[in-house]
């Protein structure tokens, strides 16, 4: 039986948004080889342990940063990460300590799965980037998040004049600002799409 004009417009719709849709998550993959974010979480969500993340958050910035600035790499920066982990570790329970608490600290470099975040000057897309994790106690509440590399984190803010300086090309910098309507579908699909990943194990 021959299908109908719809029906083969339906099937040519959807191959096209098939292809699109794995162009796009391969973009976002390429963007996470690129990148470190840090993860802080809070022992709890009390107003007092949410503050102390920050302060351990802004206790671990202030060590890493000027080690960081040396990184030519992702892979530079991934070995500065692995040799400081103690120290940051140890930064962190300082913070801890004067502050008057006892907590645990747990330090790892992982792959963790990330919903999309709005940075203000930028965004990134949901999807599995590798990750400096610092848990406070039993890591029960609400959590801090941001780019350890590239130093966004330090810097504040990304220009789109100064991707090239990071390591990003045009592309991934077209894609991180959001700066057109096609960007902001994109987004939509790489969340749905990391989701299914997430839903079927990948």
């Amino acid at each position: 039986m021959k299908l109908k004009a719809f029906e083969l417009a339906l099937v040519f719709a959807l191959i096209l948004a098939f292809v699109y849709s794995c162009i796009t998550s391969a973009r976002a993959d390429e963007l996470s080889e690129k990148l470190i974010r840090i993860h802080v979480v809070a022992a709890s969500d009390t107003d007092f342990e949410q503050n102390l993340k920050l302060k351990v958050r802004d206790s671990v910035l202030k060590y890493l940063e000027p080690r960081l600035n040396c990184a030519k790499s992702r892979d530079d920066a991934i070995r500065i990460i692995n040799e400081e982990k103690k120290a940051v570790e140890n930064a962190a329970r300082e913070t801890i300590i004067k502050s008057g608490k006892d907590h645990s600290v747990s330090v790892t470099l992982e792959e963790e799965n990330f919903p999309t975040r709005d940075y203000g000057s930028f965004s990134l897309p949901s999807g599995k980037y590798l990750t400096l994790r610092v848990t406070i106690g039993e890591g029960e509440g609400h959590n801090w998040w941001c780019v350890l590399f590239p130093n966004v984190c330090f810097a504040g803010q990304l220009k789109r004049e100064n991707g090239a300086e990071l390591g990003l090309t045009e592309d991934e910098m077209s894609l991180i600002t959001r700066d057109s309507e096609e960007t902001v579908i994109q987004f939509r699909v790489i969340e749905i799409i990391s989701k299914l990943k997430m839903l079927l194990g990948f």
